[in-house]
């Protein structure tokens, strides 16, 4: 008989809030299940068993997509995800996959395969494991150095900064506008040739590459950061961000905002990178994600992969190599698809990544919308904030927590995102389904 006595919403809040959870009821209701098992055999679920094993909590297995090279963990068999049978209403699955862009997905894929009994993992890190909490000083260093979780999805390390940010200028959480996340896109260009690129780098022509101006990013920076009172976390994104020559000015400039939490800079890891850099990465609000796609790479490439990861820690820089992605949600075509208001408010309810992302003096919802307008096909004005048209900072919040509420865009209507289809992660190659013609 499964234990209900646990609210797992109610939990997700308090964990996402930083407050002190009571595990006797948590192991009380993870002994209510007959089997658990844990779905991810990466740095997340590692760290979960660890925690279940301390309580003598019994795991049956691993999923993971990579179960033919992994095999086992601990005495832990890692097998094909949906490959156990068994009795459904008696099994937990602890979905422990903290990968942003694909973990929404293979969530709704789960439950769709009948698995209703399942625990979002990255909530158990939060709640006891993690060393943040309401009661200690935050410390972003502690986010940025963290291998277990992305940094990127964290509502506890968003909620604590918001907390932080109030006493900072004295006044009420409610009173703050706050964001937990935004990402700052520096070019739109990169090394790799990814088929399914979520950030379409193989639809620019060669004329419509290029590196951001420095000063235009800076001043990008300072308004939009001047115009939200917390940002948990700022990501440093492209293309590829070490291909720009003023990457190391970028990062400083981030440093500089006392309302931003933690810097990421996502990269493929087999660009150059430069010296003058290594200064700004060092600071310990910072963390240098590499994603592993070491599995389409050539020999060279992954020499130059783990060689820039072996130069970045030697020089005291907080690196962080991810797991291996076997798959990635197929990307959706650019093409307007027509669909109605109705399928619109739909699509932004479901929206899987609805952060801001500010590229060349405007802000947008989704990098699909500012993908949209990158390449000219469409100019939906109210889709996005113009920056340069908010004279001060206040004006300039309104505007973007406007859009931020807005039901849906047009930009809605070009989305097929939740037709999902896995695809080869990193695929190299071009699909003439994303090539542009206008």
């Amino acid at each position: 008989m499964v234990n209900s006595m646990l609210d797992l919403e109610l939990f997700y809040e308090k964990t996402a809030k930083g407050e002190n959870c009571d595990f006797l009821k948590m192991k009380d209701y993870l002994q209510s299940f007959s089997r658990i098992i844990l779905w991810g055999a990466g740095n997340l679920g590692m760290e979960i068993a660890k925690l279940l094993k301390r309580h003598k909590i019994p795991i049956a297995c691993f999923w993971d997509k990579r179960y033919e090279q992994i095999q086992e963990i601990d005495g832990i068999p890692v097998v094909e995800p949906y490959s156990e049978s068994g009795n459904k209403k008696e099994t937990l699955i602890v979905f422990s996959i903290a990968t942003v862009p694909t973990g929404p997905a293979l969530l709704r894929e789960l439950r769709g395969m009948g698995w209703e009994n399942v625990l979002k993992g990255i909530y158990l890190y939060q709640g006891f494991i993690c060393p943040l909490s309401v009661d200690k000083p935050f410390d972003a260093s502690v986010c940025a150095g963290n291998k277990f979780c992305t940094l990127c999805n964290c509502d506890m390390m968003n909620n604590i900064m918001i907390r932080k940010q109030a006493e900072r200028k004295t006044v009420s959480v409610e009173e703050l506008f706050a964001v937990e996340r935004v990402h700052f896109i520096i070019n739109n260009f990169c090394n790799l040739k990814c088929k399914y690129c979520n950030r379409y780098m193989n639809s620019y022509a060669a004329e419509k590459k290029k590196n951001s101006d420095y000063e235009t990013v800076k001043y990008d920076i300072q308004r939009v950061m001047g115009a939200i009172d917390s940002v948990a976390v700022g990501i440093v994104f492209g293309g590829e961000p070490f291909l720009h020559l003023e990457l190391d000015r970028i990062i400083g400039e981030l440093l500089k905002q006392e309302n931003l939490g933690a810097v990421l800079v996502n990269s493929n890891g087999v660009a150059n990178i430069k010296d003058k850099v290594l200064k700004n990465l060092a600071n310990p609000r910072v963390r240098v994600a590499f994603s592993n796609y070491t599995h389409v790479f050539d020999e060279m490439q992954k020499k130059k992969f783990w060689s820039n990861a072996d130069y970045l820690k030697e020089n005291g820089i907080c690196i962080q190599v991810q797991n291996t992605e076997p798959t990635w949600t197929e990307a959706t075509t650019l093409d307007y698809k027509g669909y109605d208001e109705k399928e619109c408010i739909q699509k932004r309810k479901n929206c899987d990544f609805p952060y801001l992302f500010v590229y060349e003096h405007k802000v947008y919802p989704c990098s699909l919308g500012m993908t949209i307008h990158d390449l000219g096909i469409a100019d939906y004005a109210g889709d996005y904030v113009n920056i340069t048209e908010y004279a001060d900072d206040k004006s300039l919040g309104l505007a973007i927590r406007e859009l931020q509420q807005k039901d849906y865009f047009n930009t809605c209507a070009h989305c097929a995102a939740e037709v999902e289809k896995s695809v080869q992660a990193a695929e190299q190659g071009f699909d003439k389904r994303y090539a542009v013609t206008n």
